[in-house]
């Protein structure tokens, strides 16, 4: 289809929110080399659950840390300007979660579960950055969140074929609605301006087929792969999900050979358990 028609029904169907005012402000900060830690501090020191939210994750165990930071100019200081940025747009994004029955449980579950996974992917194959895939991995799937807030009685719908195993979200969503979540969190990162780069990596979380890595950016090739692999993890651990998908098999995936990585039985089965493992022991830090 017309990639103008389906924003047309986008916009028809959804009613997609402001860009989140305090990342909107650091990302114009970080983009400005005349700004300062004392502007970026500002910018973000007035809402406290996002502080919070920041040293949180600046603290988690996908960072190497000698030291814990214990606050927000420490923060900007250690990690930098740039992976602040992903961090407050990973912070920002739990505005959208505040309804919170199943279905959303679920979705906050998987969408955690994928940012902590992928973080945690990108530190173990040396990809990208942690910051950059733990966005990418939070706000994969936040195309569903926008569909569920502007359609709640048809996606709780979509959301009951997927729990009873009557095809993914990916494929109802096209046939309900004629376009997927991908699509709506790919435009949305466009309207709000946010780095070019994570709505690639929204986008083809789902067409992973469609890359040609040729004609790609090799950092855009290695982050969509991150956040595909991470995504499929989710899957095979059964986590945002009724339960774990065994037909799922992470050693065949595109995503990880366009990365250059090959994995044995064993080795899955140990990642799977370390990527476990840290989200049980990261995930609060998201609340």
């Amino acid at each position: 289809m017309d990639n103008s028609k389906i924003i047309e029904m986008i916009e028809e169907s959804c009613d997609l929110p402001p860009v989140p005012i305090v990342a909107s402000k650091v990302l114009k900060l970080v983009n400005d080399p005349n700004s300062t830690v004392a502007q970026l501090e500002e910018a973000i020191i007035g809402d406290s659950n996002m502080v919070s939210r920041i040293i949180g994750m600046a603290n988690s165990a996908y960072y190497v840390r000698v030291h814990k930071v214990k606050t927000l100019r420490a923060a900007i200081n250690v990690l930098g300007y740039k992976a602040l940025a992903n961090l407050v747009i990973a912070a920002s994004t739990r505005q959208f979660y505040a309804k919170f029955g199943l279905v959303e449980k679920l979705l906050w579950e998987h969408s955690v579960g994928t940012a902590i996974a992928a973080a945690v992917l990108a530190t173990e194959f040396k990809a990208i950055k942690s910051d950059e895939a733990l966005v990418g991995g939070l706000l994969h799937d936040i195309g569903k969140t926008i569909i569920n807030l502007s359609r709640p009685d048809e996606y709780r719908e979509i959301a009951e074929y997927v729990y009873n195993g009557d095809g993914s979200y990916y494929e109802i969503e096209r046939e309900k609605l004629g376009f997927a979540h991908n699509d709506v969190g790919s435009y949305l990162i466009q309207k709000w301006n946010f780095p070019v780069e994570l709505g690639k990596a929204i986008y083809y979380h789902h067409s992973i087929d469609e890359i040609d890595p040729s004609v790609m950016d090799p950092f855009q090739v290695k982050y969509i792969s991150v956040v595909h692999v991470a995504n499929n993890f989710m899957r095979f651990l059964g986590i945002g999900y009724r339960e774990p998908d065994d037909s799922v098999d992470i050693a065949s995936l595109k995503s990880l050979k366009l990365l250059g990585i090959e994995l044995s039985d064993e080795q899955i089965e140990q990642l799977a358990e370390k990527i476990k493992s840290v989200i049980e022991e990261e995930k609060g830090k998201f609340d």
